[in-house]
């Protein structure tokens, strides 16, 4: 179990480390684990070209524009964020990524963003995101048949507990703020290590 403060490390696996983003930890209760995204974070990032159909290696990147908390429930399909203005620090909106099952692992979470989105303001009014992109990662070898069904259910389900008001959309995660003292993680020097627990 981690303490607010730790610094964890989010990869995003297929096939290699696609994503490694450091993060801090807000909580960890077990089966969901919240963590904080620092604007100014550098991490590793890699391009998906949906015109060409095509994926890029891991390149550096820095994190920028917004400060961000994740909501990962373990096991689950997607993952929730909560998005801040980095100037005010006030709530922007809720943001839903479908991607592969949260799983724990001796230094983070292993999961993998598969594109599909939903975008939800402040009255849970909500949207959908990237649809056309989603619709072509079967070609793209990024995920198959089986896991694109299961993404669009997920999606599904999602929605239900976006206009049901279930957790965490009933929680006050809008009104939440870091700690102050908390500095910006750094990405480890084994961000590419795919950890044991991890996708095959």
């Amino acid at each position: 179990m981690w303490v607010p403060g730790d610094e964890i490390l989010i990869r995003h696996i297929r096939d290699h480390v696609r994503y490694a983003i450091p993060m801090t930890v807000v909580a960890d209760e077990g089966e969901r684990v919240v963590a904080f995204l620092h604007e100014g974070t550098r991490c590793k990032w890699t391009h998906l070209d949906f015109v060409a159909q095509t994926v890029g290696s891991p390149v550096d990147h820095m994190w920028g524009r917004t400060q961000v908390l994740h909501i990962y429930e373990i096991g689950a399909w997607h993952g929730v964020r909560v998005f801040f203005n980095p100037d005010t620090g006030t709530f922007r909106s809720w943001y839903i990524d479908m991607q592969l099952p949260n799983l724990r692992t001796y230094d983070g979470i292993v999961t993998c963003d598969c594109s599909l989105d939903i975008t939800a303001d402040a009255d849970l009014n909500w949207k959908w995101k990237d649809q056309d992109e989603f619709e072509k990662l079967p070609a793209m070898g990024w995920i198959d048949e089986v896991d694109f069904d299961r993404l669009r259910a997920e999606a599904d389900l999602v929605i239900e507990h976006l206009e049901k008001r279930r957790s965490p959309f009933d929680e006050p995660w809008p009104d939440w703020r870091p700690g102050k003292a908390w500095p910006i993680p750094p990405l480890p020097v084994d961000w590419d290590r795919v950890p044991q627990e991890a996708y095959p």
